[in-house]
């Protein structure tokens, strides 16, 4: 388990912050992935007048223990806390101790730059660097039932709207950062299913770099999956089609020069080379369905509709040919 102390300005502490580190966990799967980081916020009882509570938590998380912002995992949050005052110090001897959960919104590229980060790690565990912001204030009770105790009254004498409090914010408050040591069979087993790692992958994909009179290789890709998420299926293959033309111009390939002999000779194959047949195939049926919906006048009678897992096949292909392409020597 890591731990730190909470302070407000240059005193001692006031409470602290406890993360097991065998509880992180993912959730919500590839459409929403979210990495949960579990605290429990311990506030010792202070006496009657004096209490405080942290009214707001932001959090960041860090791959560096430096926590420069280059580092950042991901997005920061921020979690309220004033609803209920989960985290505060109370006048009847107990310890609050509560527990708040951190639900980080990872990206699919966050999540496969953890993962890289994990993988490159020396031996031993994950670790990971959570950097926490707090703001804590005094509170001034009103409606407290306390045995024994007279209960303060304020400006609302009306018990049965039940305890509620004036704020005093203190200006400075502190914790400092908190390493987190992840077992990889935690990391393994509880967060990489629920955030759906085991469900999809991030490819990086290698474009085509500018050329004169064709639009960005970058732009036909966005194009293409754009179309795709909004069930254009047909302009995504168009699109699909551009990328090819523009990988097509970009290594000067020809009908009687074709992309496969381009890489042969690029990487130094031989004719025979069983990888040239592999590559023409791929291109050229990357090319023809990229053809159907532009060229209806070399189909059957019953015109080729486009559907789903044509244009996701297609975008798919043509991202890894991409990738592959973008991988030769210059």
């Amino acid at each position: 388990m890591a731990e730190q102390w909470i302070r407000v300005g240059s005193g001692p502490s006031v409470g602290s912050v406890l993360v097991d580190e065998a509880r992180i966990r993912g959730e919500g799967g590839p459409e929403r992935p979210q990495l949960v980081i579990p605290l429990t916020i311990g506030m010792p009882p202070r006496v009657a007048g004096q209490t405080l509570a942290i009214t707001e938590l932001r959090a960041l998380l860090y791959t560096q223990q430096h926590t420069p912002p280059t580092a950042l995992a991901c997005q920061p949050v921020s979690v309220g806390l004033t609803k209920g005052f989960v985290a505060w110090s109370m006048s009847n001897g107990t310890t609050g101790s509560n527990p708040v959960e951190l639900r980080f919104f990872p990206s699919a590229s966050d999540i496969e730059l953890l993962e890289r980060h994990r993988h490159a790690a020396p031996t031993g565990p994950f670790n990971l660097f959570l950097k926490l912001d707090p703001v804590v204030a005094g509170l001034q009770n009103f409606n407290e039932q306390q045995p024994g105790r007279e209960t303060v009254v304020g400006p609302w004498d009306d018990p049965r709207l039940g305890m509620y409090a004036e704020l005093y914010v203190f200006w400075t408050s502190t914790i400092d950062t908190v390493p987190l040591a992840i077992e990889h069979t935690t990391w393994i087993e509880r967060v990489l299913p629920g955030l759906g790692y085991d469900q999809r992958r991030l490819l990086e994909v290698s474009l085509p770099p500018p050329l004169p009179n064709h639009g960005s290789a970058a732009s036909e890709f966005d194009k293409a999956t754009r179309a795709l998420a909004e069930r254009r299926y047909a302009d995504c293959v168009a699109a699909c089609r551009g990328l090819i033309g523009i990988w097509e111009h970009a290594l000067g390939s020809t009908r009687e020069h074709p992309v496969a002999s381009v890489v042969a000779e690029s990487l130094g194959w031989e004719s025979t080379d069983l990888r040239r047949r592999f590559v023409d195939n791929l291109w050229k049926a990357a090319n023809d369905i990229s053809n159907v919906p532009h060229h209806p006048e070399g189909q059957s009678s019953s015109p080729q509709a486009v559907d789903v897992r044509d244009a996701r096949l297609l975008l798919f292909l043509v991202t890894g040919l991409s990738e592959y392409l973008g991988s030769l020597p210059a």
